[in-house]
């Protein structure tokens, strides 16, 4: 992602994620502004382990400013003896690399909202509910397993409303051809 310079920011969501609002607002200055300015860096949604919002950030959705530099740099770390937690993969990786907060920049919940609070801090979801753009199915099941007797099949609506909507879309297209 740091390597396809031609565009001004990337956008990165897990296949477990779906926006269900807008997230244009994600490409406009305030977001990537301060990255450029920085000439490279990570935005980032905090993530939610044990019923509390942690210090190190989930990367089921995350932006950057391409910047060939920072893609050398990345890549030189990688092969250096950086510690990070090898269970969570690349999100241990730049957790390790973008630990101080002068080369990341935090997303607001409603950009990555981890369904992990609907589950262990419900008041704090029912607060930030209306303004979710992109929900996070972190825990199992994942939505496209979901069953109405679970108790986040609430949440699932949201994907299985897309699937349908997408599916039909589909559909036509092939239709029309």
């Amino acid at each position: 992602m740091w390597g396809m310079t031609q565009y001004k920011g990337v956008l990165y969501m897990d296949a477990d994620t779906l926006a269900v609002g807008k997230i244009d607002e994600l490409f406009s200055e305030t977001y990537l502004g301060p990255m450029r300015a920085r000439g490279s860096g990570i935005a980032t949604a905090r993530d939610v382990m044990h019923g509390r919002i942690q210090e190190n950030f989930n990367m089921g959705v995350f932006l950057v400013v391409p910047n060939a530099a920072e893609y050398s740099r990345l890549l030189a770390v990688q092969k250096s003896d950086v510690k990070f937690e090898f269970r969570f993969a690349e999100q241990g990786f730049l957790n390790a690399v973008y630990r101080s907060f002068d080369q990341r920049q935090d997303l607001p919940f409603k950009f990555n909202a981890n369904i992990a609070a609907f589950l262990t801090m419900k008041p704090f979801w029912d607060k930030e509910k209306a303004d979710i753009r992109i929900v996070h199915y972190t825990d199992a099941p994942k939505p496209w397993a979901c069953k109405p007797s679970m108790p986040i099949y609430s949440l699932c609506e949201w994907w299985i409303k897309a699937e349908r909507e997408t599916s039909g879309i589909a559909q036509s297209n092939a239709v029309a051809r």
